[in-house]
């Protein structure tokens, strides 16, 4: 999570929404942005920021004069400001015991090879010797 210079007025209807497993917890993933830097320099637009469905939204230029969004054509009163914005970061996560095991499968497996590769010398010595 990282905090916007600027509040951003997202769409919460859940068409608009994703929700994104994150070890176990439902995370929220606003998929419409529809006002990026809403209020800028305007600090009074911070004071509202998370509340859905807000009065002073409605005053939003994102929205027609009919209440509906412009970019997602959704009602205002699904709408809300944020300041925040979160992403999902992938990390390989390396677990030594699997690590270690799979060695241990790969040194195994070149050992058995090595004992069939001398035992099939060892037969093809005593084919010779008959």
């Amino acid at each position: 999570m990282r905090n916007l210079n600027e509040p951003r007025t997202v769409c919460t209807a859940s068409s608009c929404v994703e929700y994104v497993d994150v070890k176990g917890i439902k995370e929220c993933k606003y998929k419409s942005h529809c006002h990026t830097n809403c209020g800028t320099g305007k600090e009074k637009h911070f004071k509202i920021a998370n509340i859905v469905g807000h009065k002073n939204l409605r005053k939003c230029s994102a929205f027609n004069s009919d209440g509906m969004c412009k970019r997602c054509n959704c009602s205002w009163q699904v709408h809300m400001k944020i300041t925040y914005e979160t992403f999902i970061v992938e990390k390989e996560v390396h677990n030594v015991e699997k690590h270690l095991e799979l060695i241990n499968q790969e040194n195994s497996i070149e050992i058995v090879q090595q004992y069939v590769n001398s035992f099939g010398v060892y037969i093809d010595e005593l084919r010779q010797e008959q």
